[in-house]
C-alpha cells in the first residue's frame, strides 16, 4: 500500500536518492569492492553438527556489513549511514533481512538452512520498504512514512561458519559480506518488524 503526498522539487530528488539507496534487489549491505584478501580469523572454524548449529542460530539477530567493518571486538562499526543490516533467525527456519539507510528501511524475509557447514539463506520475493516523508519536515500533520511492498526477484547466499571469540560468525562465499552474532533481544526485534514492515507486507 501507498501513501500519497504531493512533495516539492527537491524533496521529490531526496525520496529519489533515497529510492536508490535502499533497494529491494538487495537488501543487505553492498558487495562491491570486496576485499578479497584472506581473513585469516576464518580459519577458527566452527566444529558443531549442521543440526547443532541451525539451533544455536535460532532466536538471533545478527549485524550484516562489509568485512573492513569488523572490529578487534569481534562486532562490526557501522560510521556511515547506509551500511548496515540485521538478519533474526526464527525458530521455524524463517529468516528476516532489514537493511538500514538514514531514516529509510528494506526488509525481505526467506528459509534457511545448514547443509554441511554451509549457511544457505534463500529470499523470497517480497520487500517491504519504510521511507521517511521529507514533507514531515515542514508539515507535521503529513505522514511519517511511505510504505510499499514490492516484487523482486528471490535469490540465495551462502555462508562459511567461523567462530569470532565466542560469537558465531557468517562470511559470504564471495567474501563481500560478514554476519556476527548479537546479544540483541530477538523478541523485540520481531516486534518492531511486525509494527513497521510485517503488517504491511502483502499476505
Amino acid at each position: 500500500m501507498f501513501f500519497k503526498s504531493l512533495l516539492s522539487p527537491l524533496q521529490s530528488l531526496i525520496l529519489l536518492i533515497a529510492l536508490t539507496l535502499v533497494s529491494c534487489n538487495d537488501a543487505s549491505p553492498s558487495g562491491k569492492n570486496a576485499p578479497t584478501s584472506t581473513d585469516t580469523a576464518t580459519q577458527n572454524v566452527v566444529t558443531y553438527s549442521d543440526v547443532t548449529l541451525e539451533w544455536n542460530m535460532q532466536g538471533k539477530v545478527y549485524e550484516v556489513g562489509r568485512p573492513h567493518l569488523m572490529t578487534d571486538s569481534c562486532s562490526l562499526h557501522f560510521a556511515c549511514d547506509c551500511c548496515m543490516a540485521k538478519i533474526a533467525f526464527n525458530s521455524d527456519g524463517s529468516f528476516y533481512d532489514m537493511s538500514y539507510c538514514m531514516s529509510d528501511q528494506a526488509m525481505r524475509s526467506g528459509v534457511f538452512n545448514v547443509d554441511d557447514g554451509i549457511v544457505e539463506l534463500s529470499y523470497d520475493s517480497t520487500c517491504v520498504r519504510r521511507l521517511y516523508n521529507w514533507e514531515n519536515e515542514v508539515d507535521t500533520s503529513a505522514v511519517d512514512f511511505f510504505y510499499s511492498d514490492t516484487l523482486v526477484p528471490p535469490r540465495t547466499l551462502k555462508y562459511n561458519v567461523s567462530m569470532c571469540g565466542d560469537k558465531v560468525r557468517l562470511s559470504s562465499l564471495d567474501r563481500s559480506e560478514i554476519a556476527m552474532e548479537t546479544d540483541e533481544n530477538f523478541a523485540e526485534f520481531m516486534e518492531y518488524l511486525q509494527r513497521e514492515h510485517l503488517k504491511y507486507a502483502s499476505k
